[in-house]
């Protein structure tokens, strides 16, 4: 019930703008001074309180927002002519590269649970139902909840390690072909 409450006030008192946008970065090339150019894609929220002006603040905090993701951000685009990939982009090259691993384990979570409770409730239901159901019926539960438990953890544990250990600029195989290494 509070959590409903909360939500009405959000929505009663607080006005939210969204606004998108798109720039061309222009970028030399570290590795051999080609300079191209690149499209950059960014959305942005504002909010503000619903009082007289408030939807006007709103759009220009979103407005900012924006403005200032579309300057400060990048994306992994490698250099058409060499294939390297610029210091500033790795970052975001590392983020984005097992991103599924991340969106796979959190999803895993609640099936594990729903798993986990399906399989308490077939243990507990010979205590208090005739006749009763046989109990083997709770292994498959247990097992499937284990197997999501272990997932998420195997999978965030992976999505670390790949993430720190990717190198783009020493892992494609494409760059020794065409910087000819």
């Amino acid at each position: 019930m509070p959590i409903d409450f909360l939500l009405h006030i959000a929505h009663t008192f607080i006005e939210t703008v969204e606004a998108s946008g798109a720039a061309v970065k222009r970028v030399q090339c570290e590795a051999c001074a080609f300079v191209y150019e690149y499209e950059i894609k960014r959305r942005s929220r504002g909010n503000a309180f619903r009082l007289p002006g408030g939807l006007e603040i709103a759009k220009q905090k979103a407005q900012a927002h924006l403005q200032k993701a579309l300057q400060d951000g990048c994306e992994p685009v490698a250099c058409p002519n060499c294939g390297w990939l610029q210091s500033n982009m790795i970052a975001r090259a590392r983020r984005i590269r097992y991103r599924w691993m991340a969106s796979t384990a959190f999803c895993l979570v609640p099936i594990s649970f729903i798993f986990f409770s399906a399989a308490v409730v077939f243990e507990a239901l010979p205590k208090v139902r005739q006749p009763a159901p046989d109990p083997a019926w709770a292994i498959p539960f247990w097992v499937a909840s284990g197997i999501c438990a272990v997932l998420v953890v195997v999978l965030a544990i992976l999505k670390v390690i790949w993430t720190r250990n990717y190198k783009p600029n020493t892992q494609n195989p494409n760059l020794k072909e065409i910087r000819g290494w």
